[in-house]
């Protein structure tokens, strides 16, 4: 392993510029900035981020940042757990590795970048370390889908965006390097356990999920202001048998994926937007289906039933439950999401809402729905991840059969819309972000607040107080 890795990370987030990143990853940061917010916007209209809001409030302390779509102000912690939870909520967040991290990772930057009036080159140079470090982190402990069929490992988890959410708060705080390492010591001992796989076979899970959003967010914050008074952290954290790694529970650790080509090869960029507001596997489904319902003009009383074909994770009684208690697994439900574009809810957060929810017409039309693996699931995984090399899928192919008026429609691909970013076939424009943007901003933003938003985000790098930005996001809701 040769040099501390937790020192080298440290010097990498303390001493990383503005004008250290290639155009490509400034653009790329403001990206992911613009649809994570847009998905905090949309998380008003559910439950976790409700009651996120609703406990901070009653909390009190002192007003100092913004809750995203709100007008009044909390405590830079209590800010950064809320819009945490409300970018976490619909599950419509951008995928990279572990599988989340910009719920966990953008709060703390974004917060502290507004209370300390850092301006808009700051931020994106923040954002870069934050995703950077936890993507990095991911990389390491290995792929939380890379065995047969996409199955998840044993122990695995989003304890990772811990180092980001607290490098991202502490760059923007203007930490050292020395500090910096013992604000990332910290960053271990206060991350997450690993509890994603319990998450993919619980159906009731809770509104938790895979990680808790909010309080890593939150933990980036208290993390990097306890390391910026001099409270010591181990230094060592990412170091050697008994590193992260292992508190993670992972089998093994890839080193060179946590140093090599720092800040010159950029990890985070294998990243995942979401067209359809529900877990990534659900997405090249939806696509076909969406197909063969505007192909046909098909109405939900056409269809007798719906058999789709993807990867075998689907095949886990977590995402075909019809027994949905929450929003949380209805995002998780492919039965559920199915049965909402066959009703033709339109296309967002009100995919979610409780009134969707709580349709008896679409909770009938999901028992109609099955799930059988698709063969080219895995010959493109193997594909891409043996062959290619590829750090993420490139593909992530689909068949939905339809059964209707005695005969049945069957639509392919290969390629989710939006999911693949550095492949022409399914990436999403800038222009098609923004559309994602103003539709999770109905109802919190105005459409001229929310158009002037998401043009300030693309053009970040111009800002001059993160803090104007936040005046616009707060929106006229109280």
């Amino acid at each position: 392993m040769g040099e501390s890795v937790t020192r080298r990370m440290a010097d990498f987030s303390a001493n990383l510029k503005f004008e250290d990143l290639p155009d490509h990853v400034v653009q790329e940061v403001k990206r992911l900035l613009l649809d994570t917010v847009a998905c905090g916007l949309g998380g008003h209209l559910l439950d976790k981020g409700r009651l996120a809001l609703e406990f901070a409030r009653e909390e009190g302390g002192t007003p100092q940042a913004t809750v995203v779509g709100r007008r009044d102000k909390l405590p830079a912690s209590m800010a950064a757990f809320v819009n945490g939870e409300l970018m976490n909520a619909l599950d419509y967040c951008a995928l990279q590795p572990p599988a989340h991290v910009t719920p966990y990772v953008v709060p703390p930057a974004l917060t502290m970048a507004e209370v300390r009036h850092a301006t808009g080159k700051d931020l994106i140079a923040a954002l870069a370390v934050a995703h950077e470090m936890s993507c990095r982190v991911a990389d390491s402990l290995g792929n939380l889908r890379a065995t047969p069929g996409g199955l998840p490992l044993k122990s695995f988890g989003v304890g990772c965006t811990q180092f980001g959410a607290t490098a991202g708060a502490a760059r923007i705080m203007g930490l050292d390097a020395e500090r910096m390492a013992h604000a990332l010591g910290l960053a271990g001992y206060h991350a997450p356990v690993a509890s994603h796989v319990k998450y993919n076979h619980t159906i009731h899970v809770g509104m938790a999920k895979y990680g808790p959003s909010g309080w890593a967010a939150q933990a980036g914050i208290v993390t990097a202001r306890l390391a910026e008074k001099g409270y010591r952290g181990d230094a060592t954290v990412l170091d050697g048998d008994y590193g992260f790694w292992a508190m993670n529970g992972s089998p093994a650790c890839d080193w060179d994926k946590l140093t090599v080509g720092l800040g010159e090869n950029w990890s985070f960029e294998a990243i995942g937007y979401k067209y359809w507001p529900c877990c990534g596997s659900h997405q090249a489904p939806l696509d076909c289906f969406d197909a063969i319902l505007t192909k046909h003009d098909l109405k939900p009383d056409d269809i007798e039933k719906v058999v789709v074909r993807n990867e075998g994770l689907v095949g886990l009684p977590k995402y075909n439950s019809t027994d949905i208690e929450d929003h949380v697994e209805a995002a998780s439900s492919l039965p559920y999401n199915i049965a909402v574009a066959a009703h033709r809810v339109p296309w967002g957060p009100q995919w979610q809402a409780p009134e969707t929810l709580a349709r008896e017409d679409i909770r009938a039309f999901a028992k109609r729905v099955s799930h059988e693996v698709y063969y080219r699931s895995e010959e493109c995984r193997y594909e891409d991840l043996i062959v290619d090399g590829r750090r993420n899928l490139k593909r992530r192919p689909a068949q939905v059969e339809v059964f209707t008026r005695g005969t049945s429609f069957v639509h392919s691909t290969d390629y989710a819309r939006w999911m693949t970013n550095d492949v022409p076939e399914s990436r999403a424009s800038d222009a098609d972000l923004v559309t994602k943007f103003k539709a999770c901003a109905q109802g919190v933003l105005t459409d001229e607040m929310a158009a002037l938003a998401a043009e300030t985000i693309l053009n970040l790098e111009n800002v001059d107080d993160v803090a104007t930005l936040m005046e616009m996001l707060a929106g006229s809701a109280l």
